[in-house]
Order: C-alpha cells, then structure tokens, then sequence
C-alpha cells in the first residue's frame, strides 16, 4: 500500500502547482511603473526621428537673373533696315560688340584701298559717332562732359548690301540748320554678311 501512495501524493503536488499558478494575480492597474512598462514600444515598435531639413546652400539658392544683351529686331537686318540698325549700334555698347566684325579695315577716306591695315575686334576702339539729345555728335576722348562733344554732320548713304555713313564736324544755328562744316571727312562702313550688319571699315 505504501508504494502506492507516493504515485498518489506527487500527483496532489503537481495538481496543486497548476492551480496556483493559474490564480496569479496580475499586476495593479494602477501601478505607474507597470503601466510605464506596457507602454514603452518593442524594438519593432521603434519610432524613428523626423528627417532633418537640409540646410540651404549657395548651390540651392535660386540663381541670379541674367539679363540678355540688347536684339536687334529682324527688320534691322535687313538691306531696307539700316538706319534703323545704325541707330542702335551707335546707342548700344553692346550691340556695337556684337556686330562689328572679326578685323576692321582702317584706310583713308580719299584713299580707301591705299596703306589700309586691319585691327582686330578686340582692339578697335574708335567708334566716334554718338547722339545726345537727339543730336549726332563727335564722341572725343578728351572731352568730359557730353554737351561738350562737337556736333557732327551726318550722310548715310546705303547700296545695296553696303552701307557707307560719312561725317564732319560741324557748326548749326539755332533752329539747327548747317552753318558750316569744320576739318576733315570720315566714314563708317557697314557690310550685310552673317544676316545682318557688320561694321568693317573706317575711313579717316
């Protein structure tokens, strides 16, 4: 009978473990650092952080406006055009860089074709014919003051896909008329190559 009974009582043992354990209390409801516990986020649960915003940069800033140089319209380009392209050339710098030939021939104006030597673009710098209040006038280096500048006589004279606009200074009355011309002659010329007009020569 005894070596029943030990079968017996380790089956009461382990039948009364079971049932406690089941009838664990769970944790209070209140309790604030259970409650903390339950709450914080698993390894999978893990919030990330906001993306940073990169911080502008000279390269990401929008970039500057550049203006384009002064266009000629079409019809100023044309052999019928002239003066309405010489008008701009002598008001804009930038138009004057743009169509003034690769070489400018330099000869004289009685003489043309005689001693004439060429100058290259980048070195020509004796463009002379300005406008001042409406007026053409001889742009001289030595002068300061445009309502200084002497007054020029101005005949331009286009043929076909040449242009020749010859000047001399001069003196006008107040109602400006020619009183009289004063030195010598000169004369730009103009050639329509390229699609429009190219200064290529100055006559002195």
């Amino acid at each position: 009978m005894k070596l029943q009974l030990v079968p017996f009582a380790l089956l009461l043992c382990m039948l009364s473990a079971c049932d406690s354990a089941s009838h664990a209390p769970g944790a209070p409801k209140d309790d604030p650092v259970t409650a903390a516990t339950a709450a914080a986020p698993g390894a999978s649960d893990t919030v990330a952080p906001p993306a940073q915003t990169p911080p502008v940069t000279d390269s990401a800033a929008p970039a500057a406006t550049v203006l384009p140089d002064p266009s000629l319209p079409e019809s100023a380009c044309t052999p019928d055009g002239f003066r309405e392209f010489f008008e701009a050339y002598v008001d804009s710098a930038s138009v004057r860089n743009a169509y003034t030939w690769a070489d400018v021939r330099i000869g004289r104006y009685a003489a043309p074709k005689q001693d004439a030597r060429s100058v290259a673009k980048a070195g020509y710098r004796d463009f002379r014919i300005g406008a001042v209040d409406y007026r053409w006038v001889y742009l001289d280096p030595a002068i300061k003051e445009p309502g200084d500048y002497p007054r020029l006589d101005i005949d331009i004279k286009p043929k076909d896909k040449t242009a020749q606009v010859e000047y001399v200074k001069a003196e006008f009355d107040a109602e400006d008329n020619l009183v009289r011309t004063v030195g010598d002659r000169g004369a730009y010329v103009f050639e329509l190559r390229d699609k429009c007009w190219y200064l290529t020569q100055d006559l002195r």
